[in-house]
C-alpha cells in the first residue's frame, strides 16, 4: 500500500481530521494534505512526528517502500529519493494484479533497493572528480 493510502486510512482509523493530526504531530495541514495526495513523500523526522502522532511505527506508516526511499533520501539525497520512489512505483505496477505472496514481493523490493544503493555508491565514486573524493579512511570514520 501507498504511503499516501496508508496515511488516510490510518488517521481516519484513529478518527482524526487533517487539522486534527497536524496539531497533534507539529506538521502543517497543508502538507498533510499533499502527503495524502501523494504530491509529496515525508522526510524520516516528519514521519516520526506523524508516526508518534498516530501512536504507530514509523516502518508500518511508511511501510517497506517507504522505508527504503527515506534510507535512499538520508544518504545519497533528495534527488535520489525521488528517483527511487519512482522506480518502486514503476516496480509496484509490474507486481499489480499478480499472485505473488507478500513476502516475495518484499524481498525483491529490497533487492531492488540495495541495487540501486550500490550502483548510487559507485556512479559517485567514478563521476565524482578526483579532487573531491575523500580518502577512503576518512570515510570509513565518517560512517562509523
Amino acid at each position: 500500500m501507498a504511503f499516501s493510502e496508508n496515511l488516510r486510512r490510518l488517521r481516519i482509523e484513529h478518527e482524526l481530521t487533517q487539522e486534527d493530526l497536524a496539531k497533534k504531530s507539529g506538521v502543517s495541514a497543508r502538507m498533510i494534505q499533499n502527503y495524502e495526495l501523494g504530491v509529496f513523500q515525508p522526510r524520516m523526522g516528519t514521519a516520526e512526528k506523524l508516526a508518534t502522532a498516530l501512536e504507530i511505527s514509523v516502518n508500518d506508516l511508511l511501510g517497506v517502500e517507504g522505508m527504503a526511499a527515506a534510507e535512499i533520501g538520508a544518504t545519497h539525497g533528495a534527488k535520489a529519493e525521488r528517483d527511487f520512489m519512482k522506480y518502486a512505483k514503476e516496480f509496484s505496477a509490474m507486481m499489480a494484479g499478480g499472485e505473488i505472496p507478500e513476502e516475495d514481493r518484499t524481498a525483491a523490493f529490497l533487492m531492488i533497493a540495495s541495487a540501486y544503493n550500490q550502483a548510487t555508491e559507485i556512479a559517485k565514486e567514478k563521476y565524482t572528480p578526483k579532487r573531491y573524493r575523500k580518502p577512503r579512511a576518512t570515510q570509513e570514520k565518517q560512517e562509523e
